[in-house]
């Protein structure tokens, strides 16, 4: 007589089952501003029966990936910052939203190995594009200097001030960050859809690439737009391509960043010139951020100046940021001079280290011969590399509500890997990690 299930292991899968709801409910809970968030930080403690449910179900705590250690690293940062940081931060409360990435991530990694496919994950992956589209369109305060451009089409378009946790209308720049992300993987799965002879499938992802490209162009985020263009060769490119094309646009993005730590203003000069914008003031504002940031990080290279630090007037003192208004600066605008005053060096190295892990798996990936798997490698690469040039002009911090989409982008990659090292061994060259109906 077969073993019958015991309550135990029935309660258990009945956890594990529940889990993309309970991180649904998380997510909408987090994805507000203090204080109403500072209510609802219990539920990232849900994730500890969920924890336990797996070591019941399968003996293990979470899958080994590549990003272990790394989000191991960033979370001993966080914590330790708490107590070493110069400036006294806002606590614990902070570290929440990075929590739930983590546990994001850890979701992806455990449906991939369970389920051997992320077909399921990209195909939420392109419905949330669209709709992050028509909220882009709809809430966004386009700047007055910009919007003389495109009055004809906004006018068109009705304004929405009343979404869940948005409290107005989003920043055109914020939101632009977020978009870089998702835009290429969605124009990469519509080519691959297509290819597939998923129409259906294929005419969704062109929509949310469509609608995406559309509010990317109306806010006019140089630093967006320049990302995404870079993003959609990448993603759209030849397989045999990718590899070249990747190194350089890496080494490229590298070298930018050299150039912003140590000659920012060097940096803004070629900016202004390249865009044949001369008088644009955003770049002298970015220059002097840039060189704060910098010193702070000189002044502190350990420990930074605390977790979301930058923007609190305790520091404004310290780190000035003369020409314009501070409370305009909420952020270092790049991202690895943000997280170097976040969390110092050592958090620098860590942002570092997510990209690396992140080139590794998808390099990994392209390696194999199936090419439906190879295109959503290809497709998620023009999706970071789309965000990292992004983030040389702007940034959105780990603390900050859009980076849940980072989080994701990290989830749905390692997944790609992880369904790829479960498959069965005889049958790996030819299984497809997003099957044939992706």
């Amino acid at each position: 007589m077969p073993n019958q299930p015991t309550a135990l292991t029935t309660l258990a899968d009945l956890i594990l089952r529940l889990q993309p709801i309970v991180l649904g409910v998380t997510a909408f809970a987090f994805w507000y501003a203090s204080p109403v968030r500072d209510a609802w930080v219990w539920l990232i403690g849900l994730q500890l029966p969920i924890l336990a449910a797996r070591w019941w179900r399968y003996r293990r705590l979470a899958t080994s990936t590549p990003l272990d250690e790394v989000l191991l690293a960033l979370l001993g940062l966080c914590l330790v910052n708490l107590f070493v940081a110069p400036y006294e931060t806002r606590g614990l409360i902070l570290i929440y939203r990075p929590l739930f990435g983590v546990a994001l991530v850890y979701y992806c990694v455990e449906f991939a190995r369970q389920q051997l496919t992320i077909t399921v994950l990209l195909r939420v992956t392109v419905i949330s594009g669209g709709v992050l589209g028509i909220v882009a369109l709809t809430a966004t305060q386009w700047a007055e200097g910009k919007r003389l451009v495109f009055d004809a089409v906004l006018a068109l378009i009705p304004v929405v001030d009343t979404y869940p946790g948005v409290g107005g209308l989003f920043n055109p720049n914020e939101i632009a960050g977020a978009m870089t992300w998702v835009a290429p993987l969605c124009a990469g799965l519509a080519l691959l859809y297509w290819r597939n002879g998923q129409r259906v499938w294929g005419g969704v992802s062109a929509a949310s690439a469509g609608l995406l490209l559309l509010a990317l162009i109306l806010g006019q985020s140089l630093s967006a737009l320049v990302g995404v263009a870079a993003g959609l060769v990448l993603a759209l490119i030849p397989a045999r391509w990718w590899r070249v094309l990747g190194i350089m646009g890496v080494a490229g993005i590298l070298a930018v960043q050299v150039i912003i730590v140590i000659v920012p203003r060097f940096a803004t000069d070629t900016a202004s010139t390249l865009s044949r914008r001369a008088e644009i003031i955003s770049l002298e504002h970015r220059a002097v951020m840039w060189q704060s940031a910098r010193q702070a990080v000189i002044d502190h290279p350990l420990t930074g100046i605390g977790m979301a630090m930058y923007r609190s007037p305790s520091v404004w003192e310290d780190y000035p940021t003369p020409g314009f208004e501070r409370g305009d600066a909420v952020h270092a605008h790049n991202e690895l001079l943000h997280i170097g005053t976040d969390l110092g060096l050592p958090g620098a190295a860590v942002l570092l280290g997510m990209y690396a892990a992140v080139a590794y798996m998808l390099h990994t990936v392209w390696q194999r011969h199936d090419p439906t798997t190879q295109r959503v490698a290809i497709a998620l690469s023009g999706g970071f590399v789309a965000h990292s040039i992004y983030g040389l002009g702007d940034a959105i911090p780990l603390w900050d509500r859009f980076a849940f989409i980072g989080w994701w982008m990290l989830g749905i990659t390692v997944a790609l890997l992880i369904a790829q090292r479960y498959a069965p061994s005889t049958e790996r060259d030819q299984y497809s990690t997003t099957d044939s109906q992706i």
